[in-house]
């Protein structure tokens, strides 16, 4: 037993002994040490690698904050020093990197070559050596929408030896495999908050304003799958307005409309009878206000249309479509924003025409009023609040939820003349009207008045707070009002809390208003405080008195399970 234990380690050392000589005769080099060499707008910055200096480590470093289209953030290039003993030489050297959302590593790697700079004069034979690239000029925010993002580095240094035969292979300062990366941000700023990627034609641009985005949309600048991130306020000049895929130049299969930073706002004014955004019959676009990189789902994004508190027929959203030519808004999605309109203040006795602001702009509004001339022009100013779309149109699978709405007559309108219009009509978990009752500013008219849908489901809003003077009925959530015209909607769970109407000549307040179709089912809902001033005496008829839940119109109507108080 000693004897073969003692056989097999002469032969083990001789194996170790030959691996040794193996490996001193083909590897008799190597890189010493790496750097990344990154600039931030100053003088270059040097960040140990495969190192250990008074320099940054690069792994785990935070590179920055930077604004996009002002900020600086370059690779300028990166540095290794090599050893290698005669009969053995490094050829070359190069530092790849690649950049990824933090937490999502992707992409391949780029190289940037690191030519010969000096000789050292150190190590074996005096042969160690410098390669550096410091003007590789990489602007590490070309293409970068605001977020978080990681760079990952490591370099490489080819070699030959002449050694055991010879041959060649590459020396890696990689981390042991891991590579090194650091962390960096990019947000918007007022040169450039509005950033538009896309899978076809141009990936990606930046802009000023969001009619800007959508302009260059419309002219075919992007293509197919469309995200606009909106990562810093914008004030617009003019309606910012989207046409549909097919118009003109326009070509998209979605649409994204998003911030990707917190209290973010798009405002302007809008001329009469326009909104601030358009959408031109655009189908499969999406205004989601919830900034993807907050934790939970929140309203980020508020839009405020600033024309004159006076001027009429103003729209914050505005979905447009008609019977020709412009036929059709499907799958349009508006969630999750703040949406505040032109009618500041109108709560005031001397506020109480029909014709005025306070009973003729909007929040949300889908409806008439697109081209019937050309795709490519915008919709055409409304002047009535009785615009509707008829048969022939369709915003089929419209939604709008999670949505807060204030400062405007009608809160959200959605205006079709036919069931054909709508097959399925979502509105869900809106907040309408003023946290407090008192306020100058409130929703004055209509709080949510829906028609033209074959199927609807209306739950979980709440119509808070409206206040006005207006010689005229007042309605928190209706349907048919405008037009007596929908059919099998399930409202349920939705809040109404305080609406009053304080004109002496005595007029009609109504909580939940059915006008409209057949087979409703209202239940569990909440109808609370709903108040009219008694002065005109009409207050006990059919058309102006005081109601929880009014049913004037269908048949197959279910009602149950609701509080009227």
């Amino acid at each position: 037993m000693g004897q073969a234990l003692h056989q097999m380690l002469k032969v083990t050392l001789t194996l170790f002994v030959l691996a040794c000589h193996v490996f001193w005769a083909q590897a008799q080099s190597g890189i010493l040490e790496s750097y990344a060499i990154i600039n931030t707008g100053g003088s270059d910055i040097f960040y140990d690698l495969q190192a250990s200096t008074g320099n940054t480590d690069f792994s785990g470093a935070n590179l920055g904050t930077f604004t996009q289209c002002t900020g600086t953030l370059r690779l300028d290039g990166g540095q290794n020093k090599t050893s290698k003993c005669p009969g053995d030489d490094i050829t070359n050297g190069t530092i790849w990197y690649r950049v990824y959302p933090t937490g999502s590593p992707s992409g391949s790697f780029t190289s940037v070559n690191l030519p010969f700079s000096a000789n050292l004069g150190t190590g074996c034979g005096g042969n160690d050596q410098l390669w550096e690239q410091n003007a590789a000029n990489i602007n590490l925010l070309t293409n970068r929408t605001p977020g978080n993002y990681t760079l990952e580095v490591y370099t490489t240094a080819n070699y030959t030896f002449t050694g055991g035969g010879g041959g060649s292979g590459t020396h890696f300062a990689n981390n042991g495999g891991a590579n090194y990366s650091a962390t960096f941000t990019v947000t918007g700023g007022a040169t450039c908050p509005v950033f538009v990627s896309a899978s076809g034609g141009t990936a990606f641009a930046s802009y000023a304003t969001l009619k800007g985005a959508f302009d260059a949309v419309n002219a075919g600048t992007h293509t197919g799958v469309i995200t606009i991130d909106i990562a810093a306020s914008t004030t617009e000049t003019a309606s910012a307005v989207l046409n549909s895929s097919g118009a003109g130049s326009a070509s998209y299969t979605s649409v994204l409309i998003r911030p990707t930073a917190d209290g973010v706002s798009v405002s302007g004014p809008s001329l009469t009878g326009r909104g601030l955004i358009e959408f031109n019959g655009a189908d499969n676009v999406t205004l989601d206000g919830d900034n993807p990189n907050s934790a939970g789902i929140n309203r980020n994004l508020t839009i405020t249309n600033t024309a004159s508190n006076t001027l009429t027929y103003t729209m914050v959203i505005r979905v447009a479509v008609a019977t020709l030519i412009v036929t059709s808004a499907d799958n349009m999605v508006i969630k999750n924003c703040n949406v505040i309109g032109s009618a500041t203040g109108r709560n005031i006795s001397t506020a109480n025409a029909n014709n005025a602001s306070e009973n003729t702009t909007y929040g949300i509004y889908a409806g008439g009023g697109a081209s019937t001339s050309s795709q490519t022009t915008a919709p055409s100013a409304i002047s009535a609040t009785t615009t509707v779309i008829s048969a022939g149109g369709t915003m089929n699978g419209l939604t709008i939820s999670n949505n807060t709405v204030n400062a405007c007559a009608r809160g959200i309108a959605v205006q079709g003349s036919s069931t054909s219009v709508i097959n399925t009509l979502t509105v869900t978990n809106n907040l309408v009207g003023p946290s407090s009752s008192g306020s100058t500013t409130s929703v004055y008219s209509v709080g949510i008045t829906l028609q033209g849908f074959a199927a609807a489901q209306v739950s979980g809003n709440t119509i808070r707070n409206m206040e006005s003077y207006l010689a005229q009925t007042i309605w928190a959530l209706d349907f048919g009002s405008v037009n007596g015209i929908g059919t099998n909607a399930v409202v349920e769970k939705n809040t109404i809390q305080k609406v009053n109407l304080q004109n002496t000549g005595t007029y009609g307040v109504y909580g939940i208003n059915l006008n409209a179709g057949n087979g409703f089912t209202i239940r569990n809902n909440t109808v609370s405080d709903l108040q009219s001033n008694m002065t005109g005496g009409l207050a006990f008829s059919t058309g102006f008195g005081i109601y929880g839940i009014r049913i004037n119109a269908g048949t197959g109507h279910s009602v149950y399970h609701n509080s009227v108080h």
